[in-house]
């Protein structure tokens, strides 16, 4: 598996050059060119987090991606706006990070173009967004008008995006954990209800004898009214915890 990033501006082979030579961060059609020469590599994971730039060197970047043999997997990391999101939509996957974002607007340019200039552009954008999420062109028009800003979400609603990133991860944890909540319950001492049956038994019928437990005769033989001795409160008490103690095997 190769990894590529896309970040900074997306522009064309030659201003990148003269970009990095300033320090500049940028992501050029040659740099994916580059990843995918690598013949040892089956796949391509995309890392993206940028905010666009050259349309034309976004397109360029798109079709790259889409006619590779190798299965490309998108993963917005970060932003994917304008150019950049024409690129996201390049892969056979799309994931979305829970903190990333997907911005689409219309072509816009420092110099002087018509109108119908900007349109052509604009139209083809509005191709790839709507063969990746199959929403009516009318509707992605309307966006791309309004300049909309995704969650990673909305993104995966309207199918920017088919899935957000670590949520498999999130499920697998919970499965993991009820599992072995399961195998600790399953691990509990079954009870034998028969044997608790004979205890509480014995134990009421403790409880009932010390409770009519009579008084000795004095030593001098006198003969008088047998009178019942009184128990005290804690020994019933004991008694009746420890029937239930070992009605349910706990210790004291």
């Amino acid at each position: 598996m190769k990894i590529l990033e896309i970040k900074g501006t997306i522009v064309d082979d030659e201003t990148a050059v003269m970009a990095r030579q300033s320090g500049k961060t940028v992501t050029s059609p040659a740099d994916v060119k580059q990843a995918l020469a690598n013949e040892e590599a089956d796949s391509l994971d995309v890392f993206i987090n940028s905010g666009g730039g050259d349309v034309m060197a976004g397109s360029e970047i798109y079709a790259t991606l889409r006619t590779s043999e190798k299965n490309i997997n998108v993963k917005v990391v970060g932003l994917a706006g304008s150019a950049a999101s024409i690129i996201a939509m390049a892969g056979n996957s799309v994931a979305i990070s829970p903190s990333a974002f997907i911005m689409i607007h219309n072509a816009s340019t420092r110099n002087a173009s018509s109108d119908a200039f900007l349109e052509t552009i604009n139209q083809g954008m509005l191709n790839v967004y709507a063969l990746k999420t199959k929403l009516e062109r009318q509707e992605i028009e309307n966006m791309m008008s309004q300049e909309t800003w995704m969650t990673a979400g909305q993104a995966v609603n309207l199918g920017f995006a088919d899935s957000m990133m670590f949520e498999n991860e999130e499920t697998s944890q919970l499965v993991a954990e009820m599992k072995d909540k399961i195998m600790d319950e399953d691990k509990t001492p079954e009870v034998n209800n028969a044997d608790v049956l004979k205890s509480i038994d014995a134990h009421l019928a403790a409880i009932e004898k010390a409770l009519t437990k009579k008084a000795d005769p004095k030593e001098d033989d006198e003969k008088k009214p047998e009178v019942e001795k009184p128990v005290a409160q804690s020994d019933v008490e004991k008694i009746v915890a420890d029937a239930f103690s070992k009605m349910f095997g706990l210790e004291a």
